[in-house]
């Protein structure tokens, strides 16, 4: 049946499009809270994790701005002791963001040191995500 026509039970049914879009709201709500429970508990090191997958879901579904704004945040939080890798993904996740927003300079600074900060970490595979980032905006990098 189509769209908003009510099925056998007269409950009206859903498109593909609607119910997607209403699957990546519920993630996006999901990850809000998990980053509140974090925050509530004080666990910097979910909280950075927490950060980096709702930025991830953000770039994901279109909203880079407020992407940016959370890799930011989880960046802020990501001092050393930290592990690099979760640096190196936030910061990458960060110069895509930067980048879809129009901000190619500053992300071009994110995702190089990002690249470098993987290469100190021997992390090949955030070497080849911040690699792989750069060359998407044209820029050439050393293997």
């Amino acid at each position: 049946m189509r769209h908003g026509v009510p099925d056998r039970h007269g409950v009206p049914e859903r498109d593909g499009a609607h119910e997607r879009d209403g699957a990546q709201e519920r993630a996006r709500d999901l990850l809000v809270r998990a980053l509140a429970l974090a925050e509530r508990a004080g666990r910097t090191e979910t909280v950075t994790l927490a950060h980096q997958h709702l930025t991830h879901h953000l770039l994901a579904v279109g909203a880079p701005a407020e992407a940016a704004a959370h890799a930011a945040r989880g960046l802020a939080l990501a001092a050393p002791p930290l592990a690099a890798p979760r640096r190196v993904v936030l910061r990458t996740l960060y110069g895509q963001a930067l980048a879809t927003t129009g901000r190619t300079g500053e992300a071009v600074r994110q995702l190089g040191d990002a690249l470098r900060e993987a290469r100190a970490h021997d992390y090949e595979e955030g070497e080849k995500a911040a690699r792989e980032a750069l060359a998407a905006l044209g820029v050439l990098t050393d293997r």
